[in-house]
């Protein structure tokens, strides 16, 4: 027997496949798999279980599954249904962590005849900075081991970023509406990729327990988490080599700090190419979104009511303002200095607003609703092109939604 992946569904813990069946249907094959989830732990085996039963909850959903003993395996599934036996048949096994598993999929293809479509929606984000669609770099950001990337982008500009996962290549100023295409191994298909965590596990779909004061969005560049003191989130920065100190950022409402903990944690979205998680408490809404490939974190704070909405790094941190190449006025700021590793903190937003650069920090009047972003410029001064604060402004504000699907050549 051999390792099976389904999903992000197999890398920690073990799932061993003792049969599989296949029978043509369509243009595609059923297939059958069943085994034993091989757990050190029962909570590791349940954990799977979990994950397993998010992903049938979501069946058009299309997954990579891979195979160790049977390459012929490999390829991209819709799993319609995860059947786990957690009847106590056999006490020791239970209780050792194994557990049962039937597994019903939908074969969409293999690696040779399957490619991804990177479907593009959006336009230049509504802005108070002058910043027209000519002038903002929306961008996607793809997986290491992509392959046969065609895109409508004449001669489109490629920016490697080294993530913890491995090297993602960013396409920069790619046009809105575009249809990019490209290859992929389905053993590459989550490197450096988004993922969600909570209480302490990765998901798979969108299930998780409602453990708001411990969760994490990742994609190996940017890297969110609670602080742990009222409200406040972390945004830490992988700099190429490692996990520099993250820096913490308080959410201002009516000028003050709201005091307290996470009621609920939802989370909202959870695919390879971006992830994001939803934070509640009474009349006050955090949404987080990470994007692959992104050097920051999409931040909407939306409350229930008329006031002024600011985001502030903590401790304070003096800024200077940052007015990219075609801008009217400054979108975001940037820490005047290098910190000990070398970076210098970005947070802007397309909305009006007041910038304290005294203190580092943004703050928006009469409003419900602050949409904006914090990141890093990493190599501070000597940032590379493209990972400029300016660059990363203009990317923030060249708004993409996106959905890579895949699709039979």
């Amino acid at each position: 027997m051999a390792d099976l992946v389904v999903g992000r569904v197999g890398t920690d813990v073990t799932i061993r496949m003792s049969e599989i069946s296949r029978r043509a249907g369509g243009r595609g094959e059923t297939v059958e798999m069943a085994g034993v989830i091989w757990g050190s732990t029962l909570a590791d085996a349940l954990w799977v279980r979990d994950e397993l039963e998010a992903l049938a909850a979501m069946p058009h959903t299309i997954i990579p599954v891979t195979y160790q003993t049977d390459p012929t395996v490999d390829g991209f599934y819709r799993l319609r249904s995860a059947a786990v036996d957690a009847a106590a048949r056999d006490a020791a096994l239970f209780d050792g962590g194994k557990l049962g598993y039937r597994l019903l999929l939908e074969r969409v293809g293999g690696p040779a005849d399957v490619e991804v479509q990177d479907v593009l929606v959006g336009s230049v984000r509504t802005n108070a900075h002058g910043v027209d669609a000519s002038e903002a770099a929306p961008m996607i950001g793809l997986p290491p081991g992509y392959f046969m990337l065609t895109t409508a982008t004449t001669n489109p500009t490629l920016l490697t970023r080294a993530a913890e996962g491995g090297s993602v290549t960013v396409v920069r100023d790619v046009g809105y509406g575009d249809r990019p295409t490209w290859g992929i191994a389905p053993a590459d298909w989550f490197k450096a990729a988004c993922q969600v965590k909570v209480d302490g596990r990765v998901r798979a779909g969108l299930a998780c327990p409602n453990v708001p004061g411990s969760w994490e969005l990742s994609n190996g560049l940017v890297r969110v988490t609670p602080n742990g003191t009222n409200l406040r989130f972390d945004v830490a920065t992988f700099d190429g080599t490692q996990w520099d100190t993250a820096k913490t950022w308080r959410v201002d409402v009516g000028g003050s700090e709201i005091s307290g903990v996470w009621s609920a944690v939802t989370i909202l979205r959870n695919d390879a190419e971006a992830c994001a998680v939803r934070l509640v408490r009474r009349t006050l809404t955090f949404d987080f979104l990470l994007r692959r490939g992104s050097r920051f974190v999409e931040v909407v704070v939306t409350y229930n009511g008329t006031t002024s909405l600011g985001l502030a790094v903590v401790p304070s941190e003096a800024a200077t303002a940052v007015t990219p190449t075609g801008a009217t006025s400054p979108p975001a700021i940037r820490a005047t200095n290098n910190d000990t590793a070398g970076n210098r903190y970005v947070v802007g937003t397309g909305a009006a607003h007041t910038q304290d650069l005294t203190n580092g920090a943004i703050t928006a009047a009469n409003t419900s609703q602050l949409a904006a972003f914090v990141g890093a410029e990493v190599g501070g001064s000597g940032a590379a092109a493209g990972d400029t604060a300016e660059d990363l402004t203009l990317q923030y504000l060249g708004y993409l939604a996106e959905r890579i699907v895949p699709v039979r050549r």
